[in-house]
């Protein structure tokens, strides 16, 4: 079995429960099904494994970088440091929060919601869609349209937050798009602060 997980500059391959030969045949492929994500000019990589000899596992590297020919590869010795959480607006909210509306679906492009306390989306905002609310927003997917928050103690939280225009209280920025943040599975979350948006992982 191989595994692919993100980190904040790359990528993190682990093998487990496969010989050497199965290694050889799978990780191509597995690493092809990903492949749109890792067009960054370059990825850090640590590969590991808890099956192979370090002399196995370091045979493999060049199956990555033939796969991964478009993208500069620099292995790592050590496991990547995922960012730490820190505190954030959503450690300080409360048990009740007031009203808020679930969207069970995903915002298409063209489409536009707007709630006058908490919203809840279970699903995606697709680029080219717009939600606004004047509490918390909270995206169970991609958020990738555009954001209107009207109180400057809101937050935006999303499991990849993207969004083409982001805005809480009078304060509206853009948001870096990156293919490889795609691939990152860790939360990020969206609030205002001195006058400026910040947006971090919530872990």
């Amino acid at each position: 079995m191989i595994t692919l997980k993100g980190s904040p500059k790359g990528i993190m391959i682990t093998i487990e429960e496969a010989d050497f030969i199965t290694a050889c045949a799978e990780l191509p492929a597995k690493l092809q099904s990903s492949a749109e994500f890792f067009n960054e000019e370059t990825l850090e990589v640590f590969l590991t494994s808890t099956s192979l000899t370090e002399a196995e596992v370091y045979e493999l590297r060049p199956i990555v970088c033939k796969t991964l020919s478009n993208t500069q590869v620099i292995f790592i010795e050590a496991p990547p440091k995922m960012l730490p959480k820190q505190h954030s607006p959503l450690d300080d909210l409360g048990s009740d929060e007031g009203i808020t509306k679930f969207v069970r679906t995903t915002v298409t492009q063209g489409e536009t919601v707007e709630y006058e306390n908490n919203l809840i989306i279970i699903g995606d905002v697709e680029r080219g869609a717009c939600v606004k609310c004047s509490g918390n927003l909270f995206v169970m997917g991609s958020l990738l349209g555009s954001v209107t928050i009207t109180t400057p103690q809101s937050v935006v939280v999303a499991m990849k937050l993207m969004p083409e225009i982001l805005k809480i209280g009078e304060i509206s920025t853009t948001v870096k798009q990156s293919t490889l943040k795609k691939f990152l599975s860790t939360p990020e979350i969206a609030y205002l602060t001195d006058s400026e948006i910040k947006i971090e992982q919530y872990t």
